[in-house]
This record gives C-alpha cells, structure tokens and sequence, in this order.
C-alpha cells in the first residue's frame, strides 16, 4: 500500500515537472519566433511527438464497451469502443499514453477522453478496440506497462 502510495505521488510529480517544463519552454519560443517572423501569430508550427515524457510505469488496466457506447465521455465527446481511447482520475484530456501488455509485448497508443476508473485497484479504463489490440479481451484486467507521450495543456 505505502509503495502504491509513494509511486503516485512519483507519477504526480513527474506529470507537474514536465507540465511546467513544456509551459516555460512554449513561452521562451513565442517570444523568439515572434521576433524573427512578424506572421508567426498567423501560422503554426506542428510540434514533433515527444515520446516517454514519464517511464513506464505498470497500471492494472480494464476496458469498457458497448454499454457506454454513444454516451458521452467526460470530456464531452461521445464514446466510441471502436477508437483508441481510455479513461483516468487525474491525467488531463487529450493526453497521449503508450502501452505495452507484458504478456505479448503488443503496443497501442491511447488518448485520454474520460473518467475514471471508478472501481478500487484500477488505474486505467481502455476502449474494447485498443483492449483487442493489446490481447486482453479474455482476461478483462491486465498490469499494462504505460508511458505518457505528450500531454495536453
């Protein structure tokens, strides 16, 4: 319990480091690209995927489906078991995780859209799609391997 605990706390930390890291470097390139191009307000740059912002961490994972199917998420935007979305207490919407199933080694990347999960020991809900991608459908709740890639502001 008090490991549980201590790595939460880890994870927060890590997550606010990178939030105000990203925050104080966003601020420095306005200002410089405003100075070198006048039409910088006009256009926008893509930003490259930065990728494992946080190390792994294992998170006991379920999936939900059908029966949310259509119902509106959290974030407001319908749920869709056919996309590549997952649900999390803390972790802002639109934030972009990788995960790995230990088991098999299959990969998947997942959008935070949702809530949840609202079931004790659980840390992360995922979409019956990226369920099937991960071969997890039979065992419902699997210890996922999960990195944070970009997260959202």
């Amino acid at each position: 319990m008090l490991r549980r605990i201590f790595l939460c706390l880890l994870f927060g930390l890590a997550i606010w480091f990178v939030l105000t890291a990203n925050a104080s470097s966003d601020s420095s390139d306005k200002n410089h690209n405003q100075k070198d191009n006048p039409k910088s307000e006009k256009t926008s740059r893509a930003k490259p995927i930065q990728t494992r912002l946080v190390p792994y961490r294992d998170m006991t994972t379920s999936w939900y489906g059908a029966y949310f199917q259509g119902k509106p998420t959290a974030s407001g935007v319908p749920f869709d078991l056919s996309k590549m979305t997952a649900a999390h207490k803390y972790l802002p919407f639109d934030t972009r995780l990788e995960l790995i199933n230990p088991r098999n080694n299959k990969r998947v990347e997942v959008t935070i859209t949702d809530r949840g999960p609202y079931v004790k020991d659980r840390d992360l809900d995922i979409t019956y799609a990226a369920a099937k991608k991960l071969g997890m459908t039979l065992d419902g709740v699997v210890d996922l391997k999960v990195s944070i890639i970009r997260i959202s502001r």
